[in-house]
């Protein structure tokens, strides 16, 4: 059935508004962020490994500040630092950033890594501008023709719907922290039958400098910057050639930058599966075990 157009753009109009006020996983930070909610003193950003492995509420609780995860699932760290410089047009300026990193951080990517997360905001201008430079960047069919850019995603479409009549799914994280209660999955015992040699991980030169152009504009701003590596599982780290290299870039920043550096990679967490449901990623006990030691960690530089 072919709908007639003022049709597909009201219901275009009803999808978009209410994922602007759902708890959809993609959605419900953007929404904070946009609306000006958030307002942290202190940020936490990063990968999936901020997402999982940080809880604010143990922060808020330990450091007696405001705390908020923007952490973001399979992302680079080019479109993190963009979250941020957004997250500032409608927030106050946080006094602290946690910004986790991995090894894969400076890797080569020049996408998005995820559409969807943006379709609800594609008549915000700000959006357009900082998405025009990634190759999957949002079309004019997309921004203008009603309902194209949800092309067959029909869970968000209803999800839309529902939420603009008020009856979206409850939330499912805790002030941006996406817990995982999860077992071990040998995910990483079959990476390692395929590939049972270190492989070195290549730095893209642009992600690099956007670090690095990311800590001086944080340092203008007179935010600190603390850079956490989070625990892996320690087999993983013999797999990964030039972690070394890595894990000495972030080390390096304090000179210059005014950062400091928590390495958490080969901590006594990291010796066990049971606080990980993969060699990246700390399940809901590790996170909160790992978010406690972190607090502590941070009391002293807080001041």
């Amino acid at each position: 059935m072919i709908l007639p157009i003022p049709l597909l753009y009201g219901l275009n109009y009803i999808v978009d508004k209410g994922l602007q006020r759902s708890n959809y996983i993609y959605y419900s930070e953007w929404n904070d962020l946009f609306a000006g909610k958030i307002n942290a003193d202190l940020l936490i950003c990063g990968s999936s490994r901020a997402l999982q492995d940080i809880s604010p509420a143990i922060l808020d609780t330990s450091l007696g500040l405001n705390t908020y995860n923007l952490g973001m699932d399979g992302t680079h760290f080019s479109i993190q630092y963009d979250r941020v410089k957004m997250y500032l047009l409608y927030n106050k300026a946080p006094k602290y950033i946690v910004q986790t990193m991995d090894f894969t951080s400076f890797a080569e990517r020049n996408s998005m890594d995820n559409q969807l997360q943006f379709m609800p905001y594609l008549s915000n201008p700000i959006v357009i501008e900082y998405t025009a430079k990634y190759k999957d960047h949002y079309s004019w069919s997309e921004r203008y023709f009603p309902l194209f850019k949800y092309n067959n995603q029909w869970p968000i479409i209803e999800e839309g719907v529902k939420s603009y009549l008020g009856h979206g799914m409850p939330p499912i994280k805790i002030k941006g922290y996406f817990a995982q209660n999860k077992k071990w999955d040998y995910t990483f015992d079959r990476y390692i039958q395929r590939v049972p040699y270190p492989v070195g991980v290549h730095l893209a030169g642009y992600s690099l400098n956007r670090f690095y152009d990311y800590l001086a504009f944080c340092n203008k701003k007179g935010i600190k910057v603390i850079i956490v590596f989070p625990p892996v599982y320690y087999e993983f780290l013999r797999y990964c050639k030039n972690r070394d290299y890595i894990l000495g870039i972030f080390r390096n920043c304090q000179a210059k930058y005014g950062t400091t550096f928590l390495d958490y990679s080969n901590d006594e967490l990291s010796r066990s599966r049971d606080n990980f449901y993969n060699s990246q990623h700390l399940n809901k006990g590790g996170a909160e075990i790992f978010s406690s030691k972190l607090a502590n960690d941070l009391k002293p530089l807080l001041k």
